[in-house]
């Protein structure tokens, strides 16, 4: 049998007291009642405290006793029943003895089956309360926080620590705060000092700014440092401790320094500085832990718990925004938690923050060949030079960046699930190996000046490879993987740039290229992609990409390729676009914005395509141009068919003046697909030369509001239908071409259209309508269709064959010339309300021609005897001879018009010196008279005037209507609408009457009345060779004429022009 400890008077007190109270007495009660004990003894001292209750019966008594005491059921029946039977066993004075000592058995009764549950408790509370009324500090007389006190979840007690040296505080049940200083002056943390928490989860704030001490701890979880300066504690003698804490009220870049830390402690920082932590354990490593500074972000403003578990392996449970450093060597590191921290490490071997759900941004400054796993997080690994290919790194979730210098050789084969990449790549070359590489993104910046870059072995599909700031890299190689699509941005800084000095692609079915906002101009040397290639797309935010070599963008022989630019940039290759034998289709797109150009070199540049079947398309969807590029130059017979396709939208341009299309060749088929030229937009084709053997097929253009259409030249053996379509104020040229044969040509719309052709084996049909038109041909042997005209235009034709029917309706001014053409068919004006200018004084047959009855229509009638239908109407109309040779033309209805038709003699077909040496002969004419028979005929036939003064080198035509006797008859025949003859000079050599038209120096006309045998004028006549069989030339007969009609002068009829 063990002997048992006797409970103390102070234990007995406060059993009485919690019987009776249901509190702990606390300090100042505690004293008084065990100064009263002193003098009269405990049993009057618990009698005492019981008198209180004097007023309750023993049954009451009893009661609240048992209702203090918590019990319930059986057990307070039974409790209250056995103090109801004691108390009446006993005095009124000697209830409160009965209450000591029934309190004293029950804390016996811990095993008891209806007590036992009721003792531990009570137990429990006394002790509770006794730690608590025996602290100096507990002098509180408050009854409910006495009754706390002695509860399991007590009020935590502050307890602070005074000047004197070894001082011993002990702490409550409950969470007690104790509180101390080190200090210079008004130390109250010395070496010897006991702190004991007792239970509860208790603490200690030291505020930390002198020497620390050497203390004891027992039970106190948490210490709470505020580090005004850096201090050192020794925390051998540190028993129970959970936390060590640099609070947030001390001061910034501090350090702390712990040693003989038990490793179950953990370390947490709320303000910026420096834990230096060495354990306990031998084989425990030495780590340091430190918010970072300089480059490396900002203060924290919360760092969480740094928790050090089993030797070599340091766990950070991190929350809020955090900076550390952590050094020392050998380490793995878990992370774990939330937020966003910033971390520099030293050669650790591993880091796993799989289970850390925040942003990480880890700096390893001396590690290699570390292993690393990241968790949901948008992370940050920075290997700086450390990075050596051996590095494992699995990014997790998130959208992670790996960034690293690099020199040599080097794989990247252990790196996966780290979407981006950032590299420096210094010495004289780099070569990476991509194989496994999952980085959406690699980005070269500030390069060693024109290092060389080698990405091989497989550049995952769609990875962006980046090049930024002064990155100055040499020639660089990027093998992507077999059918991916490849992506390169430039977005260096301002001003002209050379990013690489040449591009090499491999393997890439596309290609991206961008310059980037923001960006200067790049320059690099050339661009060569390899046969995979399929599209090319240029997309400049700002700047230009610029190509310089002879040879810069090099297509390695694809079969087709797209080369698409965006954005507000310029992209210029200077040199030749090589695709080689098996590019046959190659699309090039300017969908910029503003005044951007897609320029593929000059207008002497080559653009090599396929020898068979080829196919160029050009699109312009914004305001920009592609310009530049001869396709197919110099390819010959190899040549089977080549088609070009415009789609030039608003604004937009393709070629600029002699820089568009350049096509020579001998043999095969050039198409130009239907062409819509938007508003505003312009299009250049330098030359389309097919060759004496190839071909044109159908042209159709239209052309949109301002918008302009031009080819400087057309060259094939045959070219097919010509049709254009130009809107508005657009414009549309073709300014030489040459062909054996062409088809129709169809030109509409409001616009402008000019086109000169050269052919030898004639053209189709003709069809101009709207606005204003020119075409000229020139055909040696070969005819020409029909021509068609309404509204305005002009046309030319000089050719030995046959033309067709020229019809003119609409109300614009046009202009038909047939040249020397064998046949022309009729010509109809019959439909037409404007001015028509027909030109007949080359062709060789006769050809009839039908005036309009309103307009202004002007017939140069030609050397085949023409025959001329004028009609009533308001127009004015004229009949124009240009030689004296012409066969005679037949003209209808001269006089039928109400407004004065005239007949028309140019000065150079009939200047024929007359009267030009002949003085006296000039005044016998001019002096007229009627002795002379000189009359100038009037509209009413009977006035007679003097004529005007001849002088030399006058027009002079005679009309004559057979041989009159007199010119009475001569009148009268031609008042009876009788066929009136317009000739040059008779062969008559008696008297004659004729009617001389006749133009002074003013170029006033005249028409005068003459006979021939009147004084001097048959000698002026014979002498400048008029009256001569050889020099009688009938140039016309007017059938219908009837000069009675006529209300103006007859004069007026006649023009010298």
């Amino acid at each position: 049998m063990s002997i048992a400890l006797l409970a103390t008077d102070t234990t007995v007190i406060c059993r009485v007291v919690k019987a009776l109270y249901d509190a702990a007495p606390g300090y100042t009660y505690l004293s008084n009642f065990l100064s009263y004990k002193s003098v009269n003894g405990l049993d009057a001292t618990v009698n005492a405290l019981a008198s209180a209750y004097s007023s309750q019966t023993n049954a009451e008594l009893a009661a609240t006793v048992c209702t203090n005491l918590g019990l319930t059921g059986t057990a307070y029946t039974a409790g209250v029943d056995y103090l109801t039977s004691q108390f009446n066993a006993t005095t009124a004075a000697n209830r409160g003895v009965v209450i000591k000592d029934a309190m004293n058995g029950l804390a016996n009764l811990t095993g008891d089956a209806t007590f036992g549950s009721a003792a531990e408790a009570f137990n429990s509370s006394i002790a509770m309360a006794e730690a608590y009324s025996t602290n100096s500090d507990n002098t509180s007389t408050d009854i409910n926080t006495l009754q706390a006190a002695d509860e399991t979840s007590a009020i935590a007690s502050t307890l602070q620590f005074s000047t004197t040296v070894g001082e011993t505080k002990t702490g409550t049940g409950g969470n007690d705060a104790f509180t101390a200083t080190t200090s210079n002056t008004g130390q109250t943390l010395d070496s010897g000092d006991i702190a004991n928490g007792g239970l509860g989860n208790d603490s200690l704030t030291i505020t930390a700014q002198g020497a620390a001490a050497t203390v004891q701890l027992d039970s106190i979880e948490t210490v709470s440092i505020r580090l005004l300066s850096a201090q050192s504690f020794d925390t051998l003698s540190w028993s129970g401790t959970n936390q060590v804490v640099v609070n947030g009220d001390s001061t910034s870049n501090n350090t702390l320094t712990i040693t003989n830390a038990d490793l179950d402690t953990e370390f947490k920082l709320e303000k910026y500085g420096t834990i230096n932590v060495t354990y306990l354990e031998s084989n425990a490593s030495s780590t340091a832990y430190a918010a970072a500074s300089g480059t490396y972000y900002q203060t924290s403003t919360n760092i969480s718990t740094i928790n050090t578990g089993s030797a070599g392996i340091v766990m950070l449970d991190l929350g809020g925004d955090n900076a550390l450093r952590l050094e020392g060597s050998g380490t793995d590191i878990t992370i774990s938690g939330a937020g966003s921290s910033v971390l520099k490490v030293d050669a650790v071997s591993g880091i796993d923050a799989t289970a850390f759900d925040g942003n990480l941004d880890i700096t390893f400054s001396a590690a290699s060949n570390v292993d690393v796993s990241t968790g949901a997080g948008n992370d940050v690994l920075r290997f700086g030079t450390t990075f050596n290919g051996l590095d494992s790194v699995d990014g997790g979730d998130g959208t992670d960046t790996l960034r690293a210098a690099i020199a040599g050789s080097v794989s990247v084969a252990g790196i996966a699930n780290v979407e981006s990449a950032v590299f420096n790549a210094t010495g004289n070359s780099v070569t990476m190996s991509m194989s496994g590489a999952s980085f959406s993104t690699i980005t070269f910046a500030d390069a060693t000046a024109s290092v060389d870059l080698n990405l091989r072995d497989n550049i995952a599909d769609g990875t962006t490879v980046k090049f930024t700031g002064n990155a100055s890299l040499g020639e660089v190689q990027l093998d992507y993987a077999s059918g991916a699509a490849s992506v390169v941005q430039f977005n260096g800084v301002s001003g002209d740039i050379s990013l690489v000095s040449s591009l090499s692609i491999t393997d890439a079915v596309s290609v991206a290229l961008s310059v980037e906002s923001a960006s200067g101009d790049v320059t690099m040397s050339a661009i060569t992609l390899d046969s995979d290639v399929r599209t090319v797309d240029i997309s400049l935010a700002s700047g230009s990409l610029t190509l310089g070599n002879a040879a810069a963008f090099n297509l390695g022989g694809a079969t087709t390729v797209s080369v698409t630019q965006s954005g507000s940039g310029t992209a210029s290759i200077g040199g030749a676009v090589t695709g080689g034998s098996a590019l046959s289709t190659l699309t090039l797109t300017n969908a910029g914005l503003g005044e951007t150009a897609l320029r593929l070199g000059s207008a002497a540049d080559v653009i090599e395509l396929a020898t068979g079947e080829t196919t160029v398309n050009i699109n312009v969807t914004g305001s920009g141009s592609v310009v530049g590029g001869a396709f197919l130059q110099d390819k010959g017979s190899g040549m089977n068919a080549f088609t070009l396709n415009l789609n030039v939208g608003d604004n937009g341009a393709y070629g600029a003046n002699d820089e568009g299309l350049n096509f020579t060749g001998s043999a095969g088929t050039f198409t130009l697909s239907e062409t819509t030229i938007g508003a505003s937009a312009s299009v250049y084709i330098s030359s389309i030369a097919a060759g004496a053997s190839g071909s044109v097929s159908d042209i159709t253009v239209n052309v949109g509001t301002t918008g302009l259409f031009k080819v400087w030249k057309l060259d094939a053996d045959v070219i097919g239908d010509i049709t254009i379509d130009a809107a508005a104020a657009g414009s549309a040229y073709i300014t030489d071409g040459s062909a054996g044969i062409v088809g129709d040509i169809t030109l509409t719309g409001s616009g402008v259209k000019t086109i000169l052709l050269d052919t030898t084996s004639g053209m189709g049909n003709i069809d101009i309508s709207g606005g204003s038109a020119t075409l000229t041909v020139s055909s040696t042997t070969g005819g020409i269709g029909n021509v068609n005209i309404t509204g305005s235009g002009t046309v030319f034709t000089n050719t030995a064959g046959d033309v067709g029917t020229v019809t003119v309706a609409g109300s614009g001014a046009v202009s038909v010339d047939v040249g020397s053409a064998n046949n022309v068919g009729n010509v109809d004006t019959t439909g037409h309300g404007g001015s028509v200018t027909i030109d007949l004084s080359s062709a060789v047959a006769a050809v009839t021609v039908n005036l309009a009855a309103s307009g202004t229509d002007k017939v140069y009638v030609g050397e085949g005897g023409d025959t001329v239908y004028m009609a009533s109407g308001s127009g004015v109309d004229k009949v124009v001879f240009t030689t004296t040779s012409t066969e005679t033309v037949s003209i209808y209805n001269f006089d039928l018009a109400s407004a004065t038709d005239q007949l028309v003699f140019t000065t150079a077909g009939f200047d024929i010196g007359l009267l030009a040496s002949a003085a006296t002969a000039v005044a016998a004419l001019q002096d007229g008279g009627a002795a002379t028979g000189v009359v100038l005929v009037s509209g009413d036939n009977a006035s007679v005037t003097t004529p005007g003064v001849l002088s030399g080198g006058t027009q002079i035509v005679i009309l004559r209507s057979g041989t009159y006797d007199s010119v009475t008859d001569m009148l009268s025949a031609i008042s009876s609408a009788g066929p009136m003859t317009l000739a040059v000079g008779t062969a008559v050599t008696a008297g004659l009457d004729v009617i001389v038209a006749w133009a002074d120096q003013n170029g006033d006309t005249h028409v005068t009345l003459v006979n021939t045998t009147a004084a001097g004028v048959g000698a002026l006549f014979s002498a400048v060779g008029l009256i001569s069989a050889a020099n009688t030339n009938d140039l016309a007969i007017l059938y219908g004429v009837n000069i009675s009609t006529y209300t103006s002068s007859f004069a007026d009829k006649f023009q010298f022009e």
